[in-house]
């Protein structure tokens, strides 16, 4: 059969309780589900909830939405599951498939689908087009009812998680932080939560391992190298594989330290989005404004032709002039390296900072 590529296991659980707490305070209460979008080798090709029986089936408005808006032909599931357990060891009993967009409708019907763990497997491979990969038939020689689940978070991610993830994660699946979208459920934004457990110390220069190991402090975007990765494309994609593309952010945040800092995941965040170190409060005012992620409005110069606000924002830090007060901007060194900040911090406790790109 070949050999066979280490597959990597769950590095961690869900969001911690405090960040969830924050979002729902600032209108960003996130679903229960456990939310994942299924890849193909780069190809979307499905988003699935996962929630435990007894959960409510009906479909969320804005996931339908945002199948709608992807580029290629995109399913969208909710799927319940059960599972029995005995001490530490955990057994998957049933899962129960629900199609819930117009693509999933065409091929399955509209009925809820029942099947055990291995049957649904198989039915990961069957959305993928890719029955015939040598996982599929490693997890039909080698499934096995019972495992011991070694975790103390989260149970319901990790059963499905752990479980699954040797057999029938051979390609990426992305699970999704948070999804964030306006008043008529068009998303404009996904967030990757990191936190910084060790700010302040000098492992990493306070950063977490992900941030320090893919993310490029010149450009606070994710790097050239890490961008060619299979694992990094599955999380860019969310906002790439979309007609209008969508900006994707890793956010390290620090909520004793009031720090969120936002980087890069794909070309349209860095474009159009301000990357850098914020506080809480001005994290939560600036993600809940949709302008802030989309084209700017045309605007007109004093000579009559056109001029979008990218440009002229361009245009005011060539001039080392803030942009929110008119003070002006000084290049200054932090924990994350050098940036340009206002000097009116002091007078009129103006927060603006740009980043800061070192030129050859």
């Amino acid at each position: 059969m070949g050999s066979f590529k280490e597959v990597r296991t769950e590095r961690t659980g869900w969001r911690d309780s405090n960040l969830d707490t924050e979002l729902a305070e600032h209108g960003l209460t996130q679903m229960n589900s456990f939310l994942v979008t299924e890849y193909n080798y780069g190809k979307s090709v499905a988003i699935i909830e996962y929630k435990r029986i007894g959960s409510n089936t009906e479909a969320d408005k804005q996931l339908i939405k945002y199948c709608d808006a992807r580029k290629n032909k995109e399913f969208y599931f909710v799927i319940l599951y059960d599972y029995e357990s005995e001490g530490s060891m955990y057994h998957i009993t049933k899962f129960i498939i629900y199609p819930k967009n117009r693509h999933a409708i065409e091929k399955y019907g509209r009925n809820p689908i029942e099947v055990n763990e291995l049957g649904f497997i198989d039915f990961l491979y069957e959305i993928r087009e890719n029955t015939s990969s040598k996982y599929r038939e490693k997890a039909h020689q080698e499934y096995t009812e019972w495992f011991e689940l070694n975790v103390t978070f989260d149970i319901n991610k990790q059963v499905i998680s752990n479980r699954h993830r040797s057999y029938a994660y051979d390609v990426p699946a992305a699970d999704i932080d948070s999804m964030v979208c306006d008043n008529e459920n068009n998303t404009y934004l996904f967030v990757e939560y990191k936190e910084n457990n060790n700010f302040g110390k000098s492992k990493n220069d306070g950063h977490n391992s992900f941030v320090y190991n893919n993310i490029s402090q010149k450009t606070l975007s994710l790097s050239k190298e890490k961008s060619k990765a299979l694992n990094n494309k599955a999380i860019a994609d969310l906002g790439d594989g979309c007609k209008e593309p969508i900006s994707v952010l890793a956010v390290e945040y620090n909520l004793e330290h009031d720090i969120f800092s936002l980087y890069a995941f794909n070309e349209c965040a860095k474009k159009h989005v301000h990357l850098g170190t914020m506080t809480k409060e001005e994290y939560f005012n600036y993600i809940k404004e949709p302008k802030n992620f989309r084209k700017e409005d045309v605007k007109m110069t004093s000579s009559g032709t056109e001029l979008d606000k990218a440009e002229l924002n361009t245009e005011q830090l060539i001039g080392h002039v803030c942009p929110k007060c008119g003070k002006k901007l000084e290049l200054k060194t932090g924990i994350y390296g050098k940036f340009y900040g206002c000097t009116g911090f002091k007078t009129n406790k103006c927060r603006y900072t740009e980043k800061y790109i070192e030129t050859a």
